[in-house]
């Protein structure tokens, strides 16, 4: 009979810590990444994911007992498939009158700094946008980025630059066409381009940070109609944990990188829509 009772006790158990893990993911949700794009979305040898964006996206969905889910997809179809509902979550998203149509919005957790990397043989004197007119090369720019209001009135409506960029696929390829000359300038994230150019060594002697524009803040960019409104206040109340908690910092010093916080909080706190 003890040992009935024993064997009944140990299933009891089991039940329990099943039920306990099942209640603690009980939901996932997707992220998607647009391929490499250091130090934010980095993929490990065995295909799984880190990074300061997922990371701290991680950090967010745990905080709702949800687990988080990444799905590498090229960055302008995954905007589709937030608005679908087919994902759930996007990272570095900046708001713009198009994406407040179908997208909710929770941070900022990054303040997105626009610098211009470029040939320092071809681009000595180009120090500043007004100077853009004179460089005698082709400028990149990795197709779907969003740099906010500033960079498109100084840039994207400018005719004389306009005619020298060259829209680059992915996050990738904006690396190989840079060193390889086959672009002379690129725009791109201030942190990632740091990274950059400290990785690539050697290869990256020949280039610098010429200028950058105001920093722009970014998201996590929800779907309107894939998450509901529960969940949505549980997001609400995840994100304002992680920001009295010193979360941001933590994983910004994990990659040997320092969050500026006076700049983060110079931007108000944006959370999710609840009904």
């Amino acid at each position: 009979m003890l040992n009935i009772l024993k064997v009944n006790y140990k299933v009891q158990i089991i039940l329990l810590l099943l039920l306990i893990s099942n209640f603690t993911y009980a939901c996932t949700l997707t992220i998607a990444v647009a391929k490499n794009f250091p130090p934010y979305h980095i993929q490990n040898a065995d295909g799984s994911w880190h990074g300061i964006s997922i990371d701290i996206a991680e950090a967010l969905v745990n905080g709702v007992g949800c687990q988080l889910k990444v799905k590498e997809i090229p960055w302008i179809r995954a905007i589709k498939l937030l608005e679908k509902g087919e994902i759930q979550l996007l990272s570095n998203y900046t708001q713009d009158k198009n994406r407040i149509t179908f997208s909710q919005f929770i941070g900022p957790h990054h303040i997105e700094k626009v610098v211009l990397i470029a040939h320092k043989e071809i681009s000595t004197n180009v120090n500043n946008v007004a100077m853009l007119s004179e460089f005698n090369g082709l400028i990149g720019i990795t197709r779907g980025n969003s740099f906010g209001v500033e960079f498109n009135k100084k840039i994207l409506e400018k005719e004389n630059i306009i005619g020298k960029m060259v829209y680059i696929q992915n996050n990738i390829n904006r690396h190989k066409m840079l060193f390889s000359g086959r672009v002379d300038a690129m725009f791109d994230d201030e942190l990632s381009a740091i990274y950059l150019l400290a990785q690539y060594g050697e290869i990256s002697r020949d280039f610098d940070i010429r200028f950058s524009l105001k920093g722009n803040p970014v998201y996590f960019g929800i779907s309107s109609i894939a998450i509901k409104n529960e969940l949505r206040t549980k997001l609400n109340n995840s994100w304002l944990k992680i920001i009295d908690s010193n979360t941001l910092n933590k994983i910004y010093q994990n990659y040997g990188l320092e969050l500026d916080q006076r700049e983060l909080t110079a931007y108000p706190t944006v959370l999710i829509k609840t009904k």
